[in-house]
């Protein structure tokens, strides 16, 4: 949250209800925002990150630490 994710995503009852969908669960359903459907893991979610899909803003200047704790949020 600290990297103002919910500004555009609602986390656990906290944030905005868009434009990015709710990221509640995102790790149990395997599949990432916008419908991209891929295994959900540490890796695809950190290159998701870097590579979103069109209206996604990419998160390029995240430190690595950012990125690992990105993707393990994003994995569930």
């Amino acid at each position: 949250l600290s990297a103002g994710c919910n500004s555009c995503h609602m986390i656990a009852g906290v944030g905005a209800t868009g434009p990015g969908p709710n990221l509640t669960k995102v790790g149990t359903v395997g599949t990432l925002p916008g419908g991209v459907t891929m295994p959900l893991t540490a890796d695809t979610a950190k290159q998701f990150l870097n590579n979103p899909p069109a209206g996604m803003l990419p998160f390029k200047t995240f430190t690595p630490q950012q990125y690992q704790q990105m993707a393990v949020f994003l994995s569930g």
